[in-house]
């Protein structure tokens, strides 16, 4: 029986270590690290849970108090640090790996617990079965829920909910934490006085309340992730209705232009055969203007992002602001039009605002190596600078639509100029 208590101590340091490894890499990742500094990492963290545990108890050097504090304290914290180390730097996923550090109390916490039921229920005499039921219970609970919450993150959570509204998901699951800790704790003195049934009841309760909690949370991020996605297809469409609005328009004005083309023709003829050079070149230029602004500039073969870039240059423009716009041959066929509109509608609107009358846009792309990079620059008016977080508007969902396809944004602010640059991979083929 030793040798296999001992088989299953390291297959719960194993499940334990994989588990976290698992939503870690699913949770906004984006450091990489050699596999060797992976290992080192958690067999630290490992070590300290180890540490904490060995020294607790009548024999250990410190009091079981404070050894279970400093368990849970390095089982909580332990995931944010080695996520801050090896996997991402962004506080909303620092705070769901605090979160998930609670999960993982919650769920030894429900390990050691189911198996004081089974124990009592069937009746077990010895230490060490109960020792190996609960960890056996802990590593499959362990690996049913991390792969359920991993789940859940990936397909309803990322991008759904700010900072402080994941943060003060901790509140019941913490409460849940330091209620069942407490009933583990007297459980002792009690489970003779009231039996088991009691414990169980409360165990239950605790737990079903934290399970309809997150069922009502999932409909609230799925309610809000259809209000966004009803939102971009509104935006979307209306750029589009402009778009068309506008090629009738000019179609309309180009179909007069035609019509006077003879009379127009006739003009310059007549002013080159009076020697009247100069005013027959200014005619040709006025002409030439004139059906310039009638024609619709083709920036791109990409459909959606030409609508958006002939309407924002052209909302630009109208406002006075000079715009200088350079794009390569750059393929965005594997982006979806809605995250485009997400996008270069989101970062021209700000960047049209924050230019103001006569100020100045650049707006670059190109394809670079492997890479599709873009570039837009903006000038900035000085009553603009005072306005507190003007600049982050849309950016928290430009950020996070890019990292749907791996991409990538940095922004850069000057006393007179931002900048926002873009990278984003090419579509393996």
């Amino acid at each position: 029986m030793a040798w296999l208590n001992l088989f299953l101590l390291m297959l719960e340091f194993l499940t334990l270590s994989v588990c976290q490894y698992e939503f870690l890499s699913h949770n906004e990742r984006m450091i990489c690290l050699k596999k060797g500094w992976y290992f080192l990492l958690f067999f630290v963290d490992y070590a300290a849970l180890f540490a904490a545990t060995a020294l607790t108890g009548a024999d250990g050097r410190i009091p079981a108090a404070v050894g279970n504090l400093l368990s849970i304290l390095v089982i909580i914290f332990g995931v944010p640090v080695m996520g801050a180390i090896g996997f991402h730097r962004r506080a909303k996923a620092l705070v769901l790996d605090g979160l998930y550090g609670v999960f993982l109390l919650l769920t030894i916490q429900g390990g050691i617990l189911a198996a004081m039921w089974l124990s009592v229920r069937l009746e077990f005499s010895s230490v060490l079965l109960y020792g190996n039921l609960a960890v056996f219970l802990k590593c499959l609970l362990l690996i049913i829920g991390t792969r359920l919450l991993t789940f859940f993150m990936g397909k309803k959570l990322k991008g759904r909910l700010s900072g402080k509204q994941l943060l003060s998901i901790l509140i019941l699951p913490g409460f849940s934490l330091f209620y069942i800790t407490s009933l583990t704790e007297i459980s002792g003195v009690y489970l003779q006085l009231y039996g088991m049934e009691l414990l169980t009841a409360n165990i239950v309760a605790v737990l079903l309340m934290n399970v309809y909690f997150f069922y009502l949370l999932s409909h609230l991020i799925r309610s809000r992730r259809l209000e966004e996605e009803l939102a971009l297809y509104q935006r979307e469409n209306e750029l589009r209705y402009h778009y068309y609005e506008e090629l009738d328009r000019k179609y309309r004005e180009s179909r007069k232009v035609i019509h006077d083309m003879k009379n127009h023709l006739q003009a310059v003829e007549d002013l080159y055969a009076g020697q009247k050079t100069e005013a027959g070149d200014r005619y040709v230029k006025d002409l030439y203007h004139m059906l310039n602004v009638l024609g619709e500039k083709r920036y791109t073969e990409n459909q959606m992002l030409n609508i958006i870039l002939n309407e924002k240059i052209r909302e630009a423009e109208a406002k006075g602001i000079t715009v200088t716009v350079r794009v390569g041959d750059i393929d965005l066929s594997d982006i979806k039009e809605i995250d485009l509109t997400t996008i270069f509608a989101n970062l021209l609107d700000n960047a049209i605002e924050a230019a103001g009358k006569d100020g100045r846009l650049s707006i670059k792309l190109d394809e670079v190596r492997e890479f599709r990079v873009g570039e837009i620059r903006n000038s900035i008016q000085a009553e603009q600078k005072k306005k507190e977080g003007h600049m982050g508007l849309g950016l928290g969902n430009v950020r996070n639509t890019l990292e749907k396809y791996h991409g990538t944004m940095k922004t850069e602010e000057t006393k007179e100029e931002f900048q926002v640059r873009l990278m984003l991979p090419m579509e393996k083929r």
